[in-house]
């Protein structure tokens, strides 16, 4: 399992943050429950599990990275009008669970 870190990728410019923010329900609560996307202080992603928030950076068609999860990352899917519909999360490289986008904010 190959590790990321912020030397091992080059950070894309993302040019609508606000596509992404929204709560995104799991299926299993034991797992999670819901999350909230949103924009943080330094006006980038947060990924935010109730009061604690982790800065996502962009990797480029829609995943982002966790530099807090350094074997993680994030994927949305996102429909052919640009509309986010839901989070794909990896955990050591697998798919683990999908997040519905359940409201925007």
């Amino acid at each position: 399992m190959r590790r990321i870190t912020s030397d091992s990728f080059q950070k894309q410019t993302l040019k609508n943050p606000t596509n992404y923010t929204g709560d995104y329900a799991g299926f299993d609560s034991k797992i999670g429950g819901t999350i909230q996307i949103k924009i943080g202080e330094s006006q980038n992603l947060v990924y935010c599990i109730e009061d604690t928030c982790y800065p996502m950076i962009y990797l480029g068609n829609h995943k982002f990275w966790i530099e807090q999860w350094p074997y993680d990352h994030l994927a949305f899917e996102v429909d052919n009008k640009g509309k986010t519909l839901a989070i794909k999360e990896y955990f050591t490289g697998f798919y683990v669970m999908i997040r519905k986008r359940v409201s925007t904010l």
